[in-house]
Formats: C-alpha cells, sequence, structure tokens
C-alpha cells in the first residue's frame, strides 16, 4: 500500500502589524464605558463606515444581547496624541464595533424598541442586566507612547478585523484597500 504524503500546513500566520503595536485587552461594563469613554471616541476615521444598521439590525442585536446570543467586545487604537495633549487616557479610536455600540447606546437612550418597549418601560432587572453587562475591548497602541500609531497600521488593522465576518461593503473595503496599498509603496 502506498504512504499518502500530506504537507503539513502551518496555519498560524501573525499579522506583520502586532510586531509594531501593543495589544491590551480591557474588561468593562456598559454603563461605565458610555459614562467613561463614549465621549473621547472618535467613531469617524477615514476608514469607518457611517451608521448602517436598519432599525431592524439594532432591534435584533439587543434583543440576542439580552438573549445571551451576541456579545459587544470592541476595538480601538489608543489615541495617544490626544492623550498627551488632553492629558486623558482615554482618547480612542474606533476600529470595530461602531454599529454594536451605538446600537446599545442608541437603545438606552430611548430612540427605538425591543419588542415594543424603550430602554426607559423595561422591569429594573432588564436595565440592570443591561448596564452591568461586562465586556472585553482591544485596545492597540503605539509602544512607543510618545504618539498614536500611524495611519498605514490603524488601516491594516481595520482591514484584518473587518474583512470578514458581516460584511463591509465591497466598495468600501477595495478603497480602503487601494488606500493601503498606496500608502505601502
Amino acid at each position: 500500500m502506498k504512504k499518502c504524503e500530506t504537507p503539513i500546513v502551518q496555519l498560524e500566520k501573525k499579522p506583520e502589524y502586532l510586531s509594531r503595536v501593543r495589544k491590551d485587552v480591557l474588561r468593562t461594563f456598559v454603563s461605565y464605558f458610555f459614562e467613561e469613554y463614549w465621549d473621547n471616541i472618535d467613531f469617524e476615521p477615514n476608514f469607518q463606515r457611517g451608521l448602517v444598521w436598519s432599525q431592524k439590525q439594532k432591534e435584533a442585536y439587543i434583543l440576542a444581547l439580552f438573549e445571551h446570543r451576541a456579545e459587544l467586545s470592541p476595538t480601538f487604537v489608543l489615541d495617544q496624541d490626544k492623550v498627551n495633549e488632553t492629558m486623558n487616557l482615554k482618547k480612542m479610536i474606533s476600529i470595530d464595533g461602531k454599529q454594536r455600540l451605538h446600537a446599545v447606546k442608541e437603545f438606552m437612550d430611548d430612540k427605538f424598541s425591543v419588542k415594543g418597549m424603550h430602554y426607559s418601560q423595561l422591569r429594573e432587572s432588564d436595565k440592570f442586566y443591561l448596564q452591568s453587562l461586562d465586556f472585553d475591548m482591544v485596545v492597540y497602541r503605539n509602544p512607543n507612547v510618545s504618539k498614536t500609531l500611524d495611519y498605514k497600521t490603524q488601516l491594516e488593522i481595520f482591514l484584518a478585523i473587518n474583512s470578514w465576518g458581516v460584511p463591509q461593503a465591497e466598495e468600501h473595503i477595495k478603497k480602503l484597500e487601494e488606500e493601503y496599498s498606496k500608502l505601502s509603496q
């Protein structure tokens, strides 16, 4: 019987940007996040799309949170230039999670209802559940604490995270890949 030789494939491949960044994972909870971080986050860097979730998608996501079927898990880059300028350690740039975070914030601000109920109409136990829902957020930063990660690295992280999963518009990804390609020349 002939032995079949199957090459061993190395699946793990660390993105090159990981050698240029520090990655921290911070544990927080919803009400603390909105109180301490929300106003310090830039949700509009060039690579981020606008708010595109429909009302139906936002409602489904909030319901999935209550049913333990979804997580928040956002990703940011520490905006060290602004940290140094303002001495506020919570200045960040949104990389992933913009739609999810805005859905939660809008729901808690009574801008839409889920199953016919606005946040203010929920039972106190459901309000407490959402307020105290804990999650991890990933924060990338420059090991050189004096400056923010360069735009090329931010774009590289964004593309690595957002090129799969819930699809970005193909045109949006192509535009950013072209921009990244120009920055790489």
